[in-house]
């Protein structure tokens, strides 16, 4: 069997090494197909049965499908399919599917260099030997799998001409891109990447005639005018603002974060020649040893960059994992777009975006924070990136600034920085010239060693800490200053830095205080508040937040790795990530038990502040093997149901669901119920359904059942299926144990999956007892959800009624902290004023309704919004615009099925009255070429368009 290969990328067929195996037309083949759409899931019987006979049953469909799969079998191998709970899976290894080597280049070249991209995109695209499942086009699954690796192709086709683009190969982009066009002419993309390789050919006349004649093409065709990023690139074009790479290698042509109130001495000349640099190229990276100085001066400089380069995004990554780099950077954007890629999704949200992008403290992320700069390099025209780091990047486009420390031949900035900070806390010590001189020296002219030693020398004296470097036992650098501030802490300072360097979120006392007690007597802190105020002295720990009445604490990058260091070779960091990881579960059950009794405001403020501390712990668990703390961790958190964050904390809490899947135990099992939930609200229903279903088996808790069923239920409506959703939502509501807020919360999915049904008796008895039942528990969320649910009854009958709902339910998800809520709630309220021609306020509501859709990546919703949209565009007498956004929410992966009210409202019908079958065919074309976020661009643009028109008659 290993010697077998599957291709789907064409015609099905099965090769032994290089021998065609043979595999008759009809039901073998339609089996085999339905099997390999799976990769090695399990698939049902009845799946099979329809993929075999889709135009009558056979009168035995269970035997008759026995024997297609003993021939099958036959031919391929007895142990090529085995049975498995829930089905049958094919044994397929791996890399022997085509479609999977496919889609295993494409994901290796986004990280790759733009040479190795483009070969690696070649070879991808090689793998086609025609339409994906050519001879199974009359078979449903098949068809959908063939779509979805067609839109892969022509996306994969683009990105080999992005990466020919990025290696100067303008010509052969222009041909390849062209052969594209002419097969599909309506691809954005690809007109803009088109336009970019005849520039970067010297065409630049070509380039704006290829603008011209798509928006000529558009506006005659399909009455639609060009993406708002085409007529920026045009724009770029006529005023030879463009970037491309040189094919000689030449050069391309073309808010503060940190306290900067204290005096900046030394570096007039550093802050000329970065803001030069910034004018000549567009990515920057300020090198030089660690405490030089480097974030200080970026800071410094950014007022006057930001007024050349448009608005500063800061992202700090010095608490920043391996792998995190897009996360974080998702996070700060808020570009969150619920893809397999974050960084396409950072790519795809910049690749609009006019900003100077800011990446403080890389050096422990070269690798990945390199690729992220090659891709917005390649593909965010208008992104400026600048990077503090102790080491450069690597990348060919990069130019660096070396940061070095005060000059030892010019003493005065470093002398006048000692000065300067230790008059800030002893304005009455003179010291004299000659000490400082000698001190700065021997402290390298590094300017936070200089920092530090002012620090200490207003304690101890200048002399006395002049005295103690004279001995040289301190080496050069940042580290040592580091080793000599820990050096003068007390033992139990030294151990209690070390074990609060696993705290990634706000540190405060209280944190502080928890953490040393879950450590026990070993910790070794018998003062806690005495050694925390000594560690604020040494300047080993900043104090942030001053006003805020509790005031919380940061660590610099050197001082936490060295902390980091301490901790580990002490021995004692595995039990302090342990202690930290149950300190981190303790909050999160406290958490859960108050979001459904009483608590929720406290609740969700708590969960807010955590959020790192969640995500540190999760992944120190699954990196350590600690599966049961991290089970421990992730339940906890997604019991507070409606509580979404962003899809870093999402993955892991998937991942550890996956992880307990594969190492499973009964403990475990309300894990994968969690992980099976993250995957339901994000759209993802088929691994929800198989998470949930393992969990279910392994009989759980109540709170595994709450999660599980919760999953169950949520992904079956998400995928249309009604009937499944409501029953999934009776299971929890009837358990016994099940607490009333829960129970109120999944009455409210009863009620919603009933709704959409059309069995309005039972939504509306299911809504009114979730109504009382949340608010006899004190739930607060499950209320405001219930509210969202009454008001989606109300919406056809009594609309203004319903609006108050959606209204209150929204304010009191906002109080909350409930963006799930707050989100449904004003989609569906943007539903109701568009239905009553109330376009003032809905379009007032619609633009930030989209903006927080789009950074909670909540796609499923955005896609609904798409949909409404669309309503609101054909009723205002742009119907060519409205078929754009519709055909883009229809072919989107996770967008969910219409209803029958959806179906009722007719739009689809209007458009084909309006524009015509073969129109509407070349707007489809259109919508499928775009990305989620040029949809998102489009309806953004168009939203602000419709704001200047006159309202239509109510």
């Amino acid at each position: 069997m290993s010697s077998l290969r599957y291709r789907v990328l064409g015609p099905v067929d099965v090769r032994d090494g290089e021998d065609p195996v043979h595999l008759p037309a009809g039901r073998r083949r339609a089996v085999l197909a339905r099997l390999l759409i799976a990769r090695g899931r399990p698939v049902g019987p009845d799946a099979l049965i329809d993929a075999a006979w889709p135009e009558g049953l056979p009168r035995d469909p269970h035997g008759a499908l026995h024997s297609v799969l003993s021939r099958l079998r036959s031919t391929l191998g007895e142990e090529s399919i085995t049975t498995v709970t829930g089905g049958y899976a094919l044994n397929a290894e791996p890399g022997s599917v085509d479609a999977d080597r496919f889609e295993q280049l494409r994901e290796e070249a986004r990280s790759a260099a733009p040479s190795e991209a483009a070969d690696m995109l070649r070879t991808a695209l090689a793998l086609w030997r025609g339409p994906a499942y050519a001879d199974l086009a009359d078979h449903d699954a098949a068809v959908g799998e063939a779509s979805r690796l067609d839109r892969l192709r022509r996306d994969t086709m683009e990105d080999r001409a992005a990466a020919l683009i990025a290696c100067a190969e303008h010509s052969q982009a222009v041909e390849e891109i062209e052969a594209m066009l002419r097969e599909d002419p309506f691809r954005e993309r690809a007109v803009e990447l088109l336009m970019t390789a005849l520039y970067g050919s010297g065409r630049a006349a070509d380039a704006l005639a290829c603008f011209r004649a798509h928006r000529d093409r558009l506006a005659a065709e399909l009455g639609l005018d060009p993406a708002p990023s085409l007529i920026g690139l045009q724009d770029r074009i006529l005023g030879h603002e463009m970037t491309v790479p040189a094919p000689d290698g030449a050069e391309p042509t073309t808010p503060t974060w940190v306290d900067t109130s204290t005096s900046f001495v030394g570096r007039e000349r550093e802050l000329a020649e970065l803001s030069r640099l910034l004018r000549r190229s567009r990515l920057i990276t300020v090198t030089g040893m660690g405490g030089v100085g480097k974030t200080r001066l970026v800071a410094e400089a950014l007022p006057e960059l930001s007024r050349r380069h448009g608005p500063v995004i800061v992202v700090e990554l010095a608490t920043a994992a391996p792998g995190q780099v897009a996360s974080r950077v998702s996070r700060v954007l808020g570009a969150n777009g619920g893809s397999s890629s974050l960084v396409e999704d950072v790519v795809e949200f910049l690749s609009i975006a006019r900003l100077l992008l800011v990446l403080d403290n890389c050096e422990h992320l070269l690798a990945e924070v390199a690729a992220l700069a090659e891709a917005v390099g390649r593909r965010c025209p208008q992104v400026h990136l600048l990077a503090t780091s102790r080491h450069r990047l690597g990348v060919t486009a990069e130019h660096v600034l070396l940061l070095e420390p005060f000059d030892e031949h010019d003493p005065d900035p470093a002398v006048q920085l000692f000065v300067d900070r230790l008059a800030q806390v002893r304005p009455e010590v003179r010291p004299e010239a000659a000490v400082v001189r000698r001190l700065c020296g021997r402290l390298d002219g590094l300017p936070l060693a200089i920092e530090l030693a002012a620090s200490r020398a207003a304690g101890l004296g200048v002399e006395e800490v002049e005295a103690l470097l004279a001995d040289g036992s301190l080496l050069p650098g940042l580290e040592a200053v580091v080793d000599w501030s820990v050096g003068l802490l007390t033992p139990s300072q030294r151990r209690l830095l070390a074990l609060v360097s696993v705290v990634a979120g706000p540190l405060d006392r209280e944190a502080v205080e928890a953490l040393v007690a879950r450590a026990g007597p070993s910790a070794g802190v018998p003062d806690v508040a005495a050694d925390l105020a000594e560690l604020v002295e040494a300047h080993l720990l900043v104090p942030r937040n001053l006003d805020a009445g509790a005031p919380e604490y940061g660590m610099t990058a050197i001082v936490r790795a060295r902390s980091e260091s301490l901790l580990d070779t002490s021995g004692a960091g595995p039990a302090a990530r342990a202690s930290h990881a149950r300190w981190v579960a303790d909050l999160l059950w406290c958490g859960a038990r108050q979001w459904v009794e009483g608590g929720t405001v406290i609740a969700g403020r708590r969960l807010r502040a955590r959020v790192q501390d969640v995500t540190a712990a999760l992944r120190w668990a699954l990196a350590a093997g600690r599966l049961d703390e991290a089970a421990d961790v992730a339940v906890a958190y997604a019991l507070h149901l409606h509580w979404v964050t962003d899809e870093t904390l999402s993955d892991l809490v998937i991942a550890v669901g996956e992880a307990c899947a594969e190492h499973p135990a009964a403990p475990r099992a309300p894990a994968e119920a969690a992980g099976a939930l993250a995957c339901a609200v994000r759209g993802l229903s088929e691994p929800a359904q198989r998470l949930g279903r393992c969990a279910l088996e392994r009989e759980p808790t109540v709170h595994g059942r709450v999660l599980a069923g919760a999953a169950m239920a949520i992904s079956a409506m998400y995928a249309g299926r009604l009937e499944d959703a409501a029953r999934w939502s009776r299971t929890v509501i009837e358990d016994p144990e099940v607490v009333a807020g829960h129970r109120a919360d999944l009455r409210v999915t009863l009620s919603l999956a009933a709704g959409y049904a059309g069995d309005r008796p039972t939504a509306r008895t299911a809504a009114d007892l979730a109504l009382l039942g949340a608010q006899a528990a004190g739930a607060e969320a499950a209320y405001a959800f219930a509210l969202y649910a009454d008001g989606e009854l109300l919406a056809t009958t009594a609309p203004a009624q319903a609006a108050a709902r959606f209204r209150d339910a929204a304010r009191r998800a906002d109080r909350i902290a409930a963006p799930q809520i707050r989100q449904v709630s004003r989609l569906a309220l943007f539903g109701v004023l568009v239905r009553q021609c109330q376009d003032e306020e809905a379009l007032a509501l619609a633009t930030p309704l989209l903006e927080d859709l789009r950074r909670s990546g909540a796609w499923p919703q955005m896609w609904t919004m798409m949909r409404l949209l669309a309503e609101l565009l054909m009723a205002r007498g742009s119907p060519a615009e409205a078929a754009l956004l519709l055909g883009a929410a229809d072919v989107a992966e996770g967008a969910p099925p219409l209803i029958a009210a959806d179906l009722e409202r007719g739009v689809d019908h209007q458009l084909q009255t309006e524009l015509g079958e073969d129109v509407l065919r070349g707007i489809g074309r259109v919508a499928a070429g775009l990305s989620r976020t040029q949809v998102v661009d489009r309806a953004a643009g168009l939203l602000l368009e419709q704001r200047g028109r006159r309202p239509r008659p109510r």
